[in-house]
């Protein structure tokens, strides 16, 4: 390769690196687009959780025979519900976290919602057990 040939190439690959200012003092990056990708797929993910969530509440309101105990549909949809929406928000807050803590070189956030997400299903699973158990005893 000629000189100048190496000259385009070196200049054509400063360009297409050039960090930029955010404006906080961080210098920001173009991230590897796997990375970006992996991320993109992980949203996604949450979204269909949120999504597999909210139809869970709305069949267990709409479609789901009365429990032996009153109120109790209404509840557990409820929660479900909540969760949806949990679930979805924290899919949006993690995505553009993650986003900005990839184009500064820095360390990825830490994540309570896999957490509360996991005690409102063991607490839908407890509820669920009580009403079986009732029910058996109603029999």
């Amino acid at each position: 390769m000629d000189s100048a040939a190496s000259g385009r190439a070196d200049s054509e690959g400063a360009d297409s690196s050039e960090d930029n200012d955010s404006g906080d003092g961080a210098a920001e990056h173009e991230p590897d687009y796997r990375f970006t990708l992996a991320n993109e797929r992980t949203f996604l993910a949450w979204i269909r959780s949120s999504l597999s969530l909210l139809a869970a509440g709305i069949a267990v309101v709409q479609l789901v025979p009365a429990f032996p105990l009153p109120g109790v549909r209404t509840i557990t949809g409820g929660l479900l519900v909540v969760l949806a929406v949990l679930c979805a928000a924290n899919g949006v807050l993690r995505w553009q976290r993650v986003e900005y803590a990839m184009r500064r070189d820095g360390a990825l956030p830490r994540q309570r919602a896999p957490w509360v997400l996991a005690v409102g299903l063991v607490v839908l699973a407890l509820l669920g057990l009580a009403l079986v158990i009732v029910k058996g005893v109603d029999g």
